[in-house]
């Protein structure tokens, strides 16, 4: 048998889907139409791409943000656009930066995100050249605790008094009764997202304390 003359990329090949605009050629040679997000091929050797991705971090700030840095060697850049999804499927737009424009041709770049979501929070970086044609960068993640994951509420079962801890800055509070009403309660902090509960005139029974979107069930006793 003679070696392997087909020149497909395979499904898992790091080429699919990061090719460039930049090649003028319009089909692939299948003779199907390259689409915005073509496939690295052939094409992409005589064209020079304005950006040549060296590298991408995703770094976690306190209290609340996450740090995007890269590394690019870019020829006729016009700018970058960081964007950020949830599901890899629905993009939204981070920052936009306008490319360094100087005698040198490596240059390094960041944003923060000031608000990443709970979960998973995928981003990847939009090169737009000037005359309009584009490419992505790689897609990386970085997982944010849930705001809310270090929130405590005792003594439960209480008799009058409720402490919270770890509660995240202006986060909403409220405490209702089993069948939904707003209680009248004093909230008094006690520093480093602590604070205390007065819930000594109310009667015993069952309520609902609901912290930012999180329900906690409280008994009085």
């Amino acid at each position: 048998d003679g070696p392997n003359t087909d020149l497909h990329l395979s499904p898992t090949s790091p080429g699919i889907n990061t090719g460039s605009t930049a090649a003028q050629e319009t089909q692939d040679f299948d003779c199907n139409p390259r689409d915005q997000m073509p496939d690295v091929g052939a094409y992409e050797q005589n064209a020079q791409l304005p950006v040549a991705w060296i590298g991408f971090q995703l770094s976690a700030l306190g209290p609340r943000q996450v740090k995007i840095t890269w590394r690019v060697n870019e020829v006729n850049n016009d700018r970058f656009v960081v964007e950020r999804s949830e599901d890899t499927s629905h993009w939204i737009i981070i920052n936009e930066l306008k490319s360094i424009r100087d005698h040198s041709s490596l240059h390094d770049y960041h944003t923060i995100d000031p608000n990443p979501i709970d979960g998973v929070n995928y981003y990847r970086i939009k090169q737009i050249d000037r005359d309009g044609s584009y490419s992505y960068s790689g897609i990386k993640n970085i997982v944010w605790p849930s705001s809310m994951a270090s929130i405590r509420v005792f003594p439960n079962p209480t008799t009058d008094r409720l402490m919270l801890s770890g509660l995240p800055a202006n986060v909403t509070v409220h405490f209702l009764d089993i069948e939904g009403h707003q209680q009248d309660i004093v909230m008094t902090p006690s520093g480093f997202g602590n604070y205390h509960l007065d819930v000594s005139n109310l009667p015993r029974g069952t309520y609902l304390l609901v912290i930012g979107t999180e329900v906690f069930k409280v008994v009085i006793i």
